[in-house]
């Protein structure tokens, strides 16, 4: 079976989507047991303050009982004893707005303050059959009793507590305190009001008690049982924001971060899929440049082996029509010439108008016989081929300065000897298009041509006095000719180079090509 693999052009999504879901999974991880953690400290605040109120509200019960107690020492404590406990009880306790003592008959006898009547009055008034029933089960068990928080006055909540009094055994009424809920349950929980929680009390499903009422109940909250002697309350607690750190938490922060890395990692990918389709782009671009490159060298290469084989055609035509002018063309107007003079010697005796046409052809004859002579040494000298360069180049050089009355110094070494067949022709070839364009162009009346061995090559330099070449023409190449763009030719096959170096005044041509030249370049002999 063949294995599927992922198109590259999905691979920045599938990098977004895998480094978005681990990013997640950590991210519920780090959640949950952030919840736990929120979870476990809720519940042990929750412990905290329900054992605080269940302890507080057990000590405010059983000093109210100790004030119970006043009956069994003696018979019945005075009046002052009674209200001096009372106060003392009072101004230690918040929220406790009166201690009456009710007769067996449910009568107020005493009460402190004295305006704290108000309140047991309307308690006494207000009590339920329930709560009396209540009453009358604590005189069997002797033990306070604390019955349903009620409404007096000016809508204000309060939680009475009863404690039953006896005299030995006889039944003496009971002593009741009145406790205001909020004042109570604010002095409670006075040590956790600042730690950042929302504290509500309520009894029968109503509230009683609302610590602050500004943090909306969240997903934290816990509930605890509250059992009093007579009641039960139902304690719910919820952090607020001051609960958790200042900082974000870490689940945020990983999330945060892990959102963020998804995007560099898939932008990553992004850019390097991007990279990599622009480097096949440039490699395909260069693999194309290379194979145009390549057959633009076997063009040239192939274009330089046919002016290469052309220049050697153009040589063998010229030697040829040479040698046919010189063997056959000029012998035969040498023999018109030796005719015509032996005609002119036979008619000298009768001079006539006949003698002077004869006598003009025989000039004629004798200019055609040397210009045949001079356009044979010009396409094929024939000493280069039997003497060597040495000789061709100063019958070149004295030729060149008959002709065009420009003075020509040649330096040749003495041992130059006979060098290859071609390189003789290219050095010859070049020496004579050189003087012909100091002729031609250069204005100068002298040229100097040298040749000299230079670490197994040879050395052609021709220069003149004359006024050079521009510069932008040497930089650029144009406007040089057909005639140098030939002498370059003929230097690049045969492996030498052409340098020319040209100023205001004079100019220098350098030919260097190699002494033992093999030639390598093979082309198909062309079929005339």
């Amino acid at each position: 079976m063949q294995k599927k693999h992922i198109s590259p052009a999905w691979l920045p999504l599938v990098v977004a989507i895998v480094s978005v879901t681990a990013t997640l999974v950590v991210w519920r991880a780090l959640r949950k047991q952030e919840h736990v953690q929120v979870e476990r400290v809720v519940k042990l605040a929750t412990y905290s303050i329900e054992a605080d109120m269940v302890a507080d509200m057990d000590i405010r019960i059983r000093d109210l009982a100790d004030l119970a107690r006043l009956w069994q020492i003696r018979d019945q404590p005075s009046k002052q004893e009674f209200e001096t406990r009372a106060t003392l009880y009072i101004s230690h306790v918040p929220g406790c707005v009166a201690i009456g003592w009710i007769s067996p008959e449910n009568a107020l006898k005493w009460v402190v303050p004295v305006d704290g009547d108000i309140y047991v009055r309307q308690l006494l008034a207000g009590s339920s059959e329930s709560v009396r029933n209540k009453l009358q089960s604590t005189l069997q068990t002797r033990s306070p009793l604390v019955t349903p928080t009620i409404v007096l006055l000016q809508d204000e909540r309060v939680v009475p507590v009863w404690v039953p009094v006896f005299a030995g055994d006889q039944f003496e009424g009971f002593i009741v305190g009145v406790f205001r809920v909020h004042p109570l349950l604010d002095d409670i929980t006075s040590d956790h009001s600042d730690l950042g929680y929302e504290v509500v009390v309520t009894e029968a499903r109503r509230p009683i008690y609302i610590l602050s009422n500004a943090i909306p109940e969240n997903e934290w909250a816990q509930e605890a049982k509250i059992e009093l002697p007579g009641t039960e309350w139902r304690l719910r607690i919820w952090p607020g924001a001051k609960v958790f750190p200042d900082t974000l938490p870490l689940s945020r922060v990983v999330l945060l971060g892990g959102l963020i890395m998804s995007l560099q990692l898939s932008l990553t990918a992004f850019l390097g899929l991007r990279e990599r389709n622009t480097a096949k782009r440039i490699d395909a671009v260069n693999r194309e440049l290379t194979a145009e490159n390549a057959e633009r060298r076997r063009a040239e290469e192939s274009l330089h082996r046919l002016s290469g084989r052309l220049l050697s055609l153009q040589d063998e035509e010229r030697r040829r029509i040479a040698r046919e002018l010189h063997d056959s063309t000029a012998q035969l107007l040498y023999g018109l010439t030796i005719k015509l003079k032996l005609l002119s010697e036979s008619l000298v005796s009768s001079p006539s108008q006949e003698t002077q046409a004869l006598s003009e052809s025989m000039q004629m004859a004798d200019q055609c016989v040397r210009d045949i002579r001079t356009i044979s040494y010009l396409l094929h000298p024939p000493s280069l081929d039997e003497l060597g360069l040495a000789p061709a180049l100063r019958s070149l050089a004295k030729g060149f300065t008959e002709r065009s009355g420009i003075k020509v110094d040649l330096s040749l070494p003495e041992d130059l000897g006979r060098l290859p067949r071609d390189v003789e022709t290219a050095l010859f070839r070049i020496v004579q298009e050189g003087l012909s364009n100091v002729h031609r162009h250069s204005g100068s009346k002298t040229a100097r041509i040298k040749v000299f061995n230079a670490g197994g090559e040879i050395v052609l330099v021709i220069s003149d006095d004359g006024k050079g070449f521009p510069p932008e023409i040497l930089v650029t190449s144009a406007g040089l000719g057909v005639g140098i763009a030939g002498m370059r030719e003929r230097a690049r096959q045969l492996g030498g180079r052409l340098e020319i170096h040209s100023s205001s005044l004079g100019t220098e041509v350098m030919a260097i090509l190699p002494s033992q030249y093999e030639k390598t370049i093979r082309m198909p002999v062309l079929q005339m």
